[in-house]
């Protein structure tokens, strides 16, 4: 395997952990590299998201659409220079949890936990141990693991209010323009409610910070519809 991962994150109840697995199933498995995040759907609903380390620029996660290929409970780490192994344990860098989506590709645990959030692996999706512990009990062989590049992100929160993310651009693929990510809030029938200059300053930041622009409703006059929503800023 080709990829560096390690640890112990704090503990949960393992009744609980095992509550929720029972409950939740993973129907697809996304992952955004500049937001170093890997998001959990069932449902067509996000039911969890977790921090990840990925790919270092020059060996960088790769994008694509893949699955669940394997899965392996304290798997062994071997090194692709000396061809060295490493068993299950504090030393092995892949942590006690291995999914593999691609040939030497995987998502697995960590024994370098400050390591998460960052571009450190040789191509693997690295986790805190308690996270992949808990993604290992609610996904199948054969679940499908999207990655893509996408730095920025635009949604709508719990309470209906739209906001947007710009992230690093850690692999220098994503220039970024105004006027590009003016068109991805305008989808949100947000775009009057959110200034050339605030983008340009968003862009200019890309600190992966969450932006609040405004709230929209549908509006009708005399029963129709019309184009444009009412917004609450």
């Amino acid at each position: 395997l080709l990829c560096f991962g390690l640890s112990m994150a704090p503990q949960f109840s393992v009744m609980a952990e095992e509550t929720a697995a029972h409950a939740e199933k993973a129907d697809r498995i996304a992952i955004n590299i500049p937001a170093r995040s890997l998001a959990v759907y069932q449902d067509g609903k996000r039911i969890r998201l977790y921090p990840i380390g990925v790919g270092k620029a020059y060996t960088p996660t790769p994008v694509g659409y893949y699955k669940i290929l394997e899965k392996i409970e304290n798997p062994t780490w071997t090194d692709p220079v000396t061809h060295q192994s490493i068993p299950s344990g504090e030393d092995c860098p892949l942590g006690y949890r291995w999914m593999q989506i691609k040939g030497n590709y995987g998502i697995h645990g960590t024994n370098r936990p400050a390591s998460i959030g960052g571009y450190v692996s040789n191509g693997c999706i690295r986790m805190f141990e308690n996270d992949v512990e808990g993604l290992y009990k609610i996904t199948d062989i054969g679940t499908p693991v999207d990655i893509t590049y996408n730095r920025v992100v635009v949604e709508k929160t719990d309470d209906g209010v739209i906001a947007y993310y710009i992230y690093p651009d850690g692999y220098g693929r994503q220039p970024l323009e105004v006027n590009e990510v003016a068109k991805w809030i305008s989808g949100y029938g947000v775009d009057m409610f959110e200034p050339d200059d605030a983008i340009e300053a968003k862009i200019e930041a890309s600190d992966g910070q969450p932006t609040y622009i405004a709230r929209p409703y549908p509006l009708y006059v005399n029963g129709e519809r019309m184009k444009r929503n009412a917004v609450e800023k």
